[in-house]
């Protein structure tokens, strides 16, 4: 009698993993460069000792939606977008991270950073380094960034056969534990920022339609705790007699 209770509650359990996914992404609706998440749901057969068969809700994993999100133009001279694949690369206390934010500025040093202060990295792995008397910044179709003093350096542009298994870091971050390869066919577009792909119209509909649904499981379950404590309550009235 204990199946159906242990079944409801990993399905309660992989939708309340689902509400926290769903509820991330509509809190990063506005962060730049940002992926949406999907939880990756099945059921597991698990057979048990009287040869039965049990249906139980697993929570596989956390996907990402890889597509690029839409393209704004800021005007500043200093954010980037990558039109392809690839991520931008930047030196952490981490060790090297990959992100699709390219909301830069320039530090006290006069090196690129991101919105973190983390240094952005040139193809050669070094800090892109912006003379203070330099002006007119622009990037050409190979990511050279320009000044009117001459070239500072290329940006450093990552892409990765398997980008569902890079690991998320936060702050938009992410570590790579596979080579990296050179995104040779990305452009680069100066004065703008990619947004995250996240739809907050469809999130929201998939957030109320799985709290309605944990909501409905968990009726469920007090059903069932009913059924079983009243079928105890009998028993132990038909054993008194």
């Amino acid at each position: 009698m204990e199946s159906i209770g242990l079944i409801l509650l990993s399905r309660q359990s992989a939708l309340q993993r689902q509400v926290e996914v769903i509820a991330n992404n509509v809190a990063n609706t506005n962060t730049s460069g940002y992926k949406a998440q999907r939880l990756l749901v099945q059921q597991q057969p698990v057979r048990t000792q009287f040869d039965d068969t049990l249906n139980f809700v697993i929570d596989r994993a956390t996907l990402r939606d890889t597509n690029s999100g839409a393209m704004v133009r800021t005007g500043n001279e200093l954010d980037f977008a990558l039109q392809g694949q690839g991520y931008f690369g930047v030196k952490t206390k981490q060790g090297v991270q990959y992100t699709r934010n390219g909301s830069f500025s320039l530090n006290s040093n006069g090196d690129l950073v991101t919105q973190d202060g983390d240094t952005v990295l040139s193809s050669d792995g070094q800090a892109l380094n912006v003379p203070q008397e330099a002006s007119q910044l622009s990037i050409d179709a190979n990511g050279r960034l320009l000044s009117d003093l001459g070239e500072i350096g290329r940006l450093k542009v990552a892409a990765f056969k398997q980008e569902q298994v890079m690991i998320e870091t936060g702050h938009g971050l992410y570590k790579a534990n596979q080579p990296e390869q050179e995104a040779t066919e990305t452009r680069i577009v100066q004065g703008a920022v990619e947004q995250s792909n996240v739809r907050p119209v469809i999130e929201m509909t998939r957030l109320t339609e799985a709290v309605r649904a944990y909501q409905q499981t968990a009726t469920m379950m007090q059903s069932e705790h009913d059924r079983l404590r009243t079928a105890i309550r009998t028993l132990g009235r038909v054993s008194a007699v």
